[in-house]
């Protein structure tokens, strides 16, 4: 409901209520209710409740409510107070004799009276900046909500970039490394890597900036990885591809496949006697990388890069659970798909 609006409402109940105690009070001689007279009550409610809202308004800028509450509480019941005991008591003691056609000296206000309406008014006064500072609080509660979680996803997502940073020339110091390793003996070999590797790291780039991208993509991406790898490791290498067709429409974090892949690779002889076969498995919410472990290598030089890049990419990823078994003949990694 827009403020106007309720200014208004609240102007017209407080002038409303003022108004029928004053005609009820035995005090207040009146010979009968006067539908002017109400409504001119009303009105003056509400001219005091926009000149009330406006001094407010000025006041908290004075006096903060996160500085000094509860010194604003008791300046805004003050003079609240006194703004609207000061226009009812003007109304009702030099106006009301008009609105109403009486002579003047038949409307009296006496102590009691006055004592009365401004008990009246104190305890409106108080209600108004209790509710004022209700509103200010939770208008304070959720600004300071959203502010965290914008801060916490700015956060996220510098995490989540310096991680992927990490990613990209992890990718291509691993595929150096196997072009190191075919120049000098496999030339035919070396070239047609470098071929399918510019191919694919151009896929990479394509990806890499994207949040999440499907799981069909990141299969071509692995696929087309597994075919360069064929360069070095011939049909040793195998890829099993068991995911249902309607599950690739899932999406998953960018490199995650590949990287598990590279680190199946990596951490098995692979050979004429030791080949190594891959399989991917999927449900509704996981999907299975499995290897079986052949020989671990004489030397092996890991940056723990991948694996925990992975995992703590996942925790930034809606607060998601990489699931790692490992037993003497297999390794298997479990990652969810939204």
């Amino acid at each position: 409901m827009p403020r106007q609006i309720t200014t208004v409402l609240l102007g017209m109940l407080t002038g409303l209520i003022i108004h029928l105690y004053l005609l009820l009070s035995e005090e207040f001689i009146l010979s009968e209710i006067n539908a002017i007279g109400i409504i001119g009550a009303m009105i003056v409610g509400i001219m005091i409740a926009f000149a009330i809202r406006m001094i407010s308004e000025k006041l908290s800028e004075l006096i903060k409510w996160e500085n000094n509450a509860g010194v604003r509480l008791l300046a805004g019941i003050a003079i609240t107070t006194a703004i609207a005991g000061l226009c009812y008591y003007t109304f009702y003691k030099l106006i009301w004799a008009h609105v109403v056609s009486v002579p003047r000296e038949v409307v009296e206000l006496s102590m009691i009276t006055c004592i009365k309406l401004m008990i009246l008014i104190f305890v409106l006064a108080l209600i108004y900046a209790i509710f004022s500072y209700v509103h200010y609080s939770y208008q304070a509660v959720a600004f300071a909500q959203v502010h965290r979680i914008q801060l916490k996803r700015e956060i996220i997502d510098i995490q989540m970039e310096t991680l992927k940073s990490q990613l990209r020339p992890h990718f291509l110091f691993n595929s150096l490394n196997t072009i190191s390793s075919l120049i000098h003996n496999h030339k035919e070999d070396a070239e047609l890597f470098i071929r399918r590797l510019a191919k694919t790291y151009n896929y990479t780039l394509e990806n890499y900036n994207k949040k999440s991208i499907t799981l069909q993509e990141e299969i071509a991406l692995v696929t087309s990885y597994i075919e360069m790898m064929r360069a070095r490791f011939g049909e040793n290498v195998t890829l099993r591809n068991n995911i249902p067709s309607e599950l690739l429409s899932k999406d998953i974090l960018p490199l995650s496949l590949q990287t598990l892949i590279e680190n199946a690779l990596k951490h098995n002889v692979i050979n004429d006697e030791h080949q190594l076969t891959i399989s991917l498995e999927a449900t509704e919410k996981v999907i299975s990388i499995e290897n079986n472990k052949t020989k671990a290598p004489s030397s092996v030089v890991s940056n723990n890069i991948g694996l925990a890049n992975l995992q703590k990419r996942y925790r930034l990823w809606d607060n998601q659970k990489v699931s790692i078994h490992n037993d003497e003949h297999s390794f298997t990694v479990k990652i969810p798909i939204n």
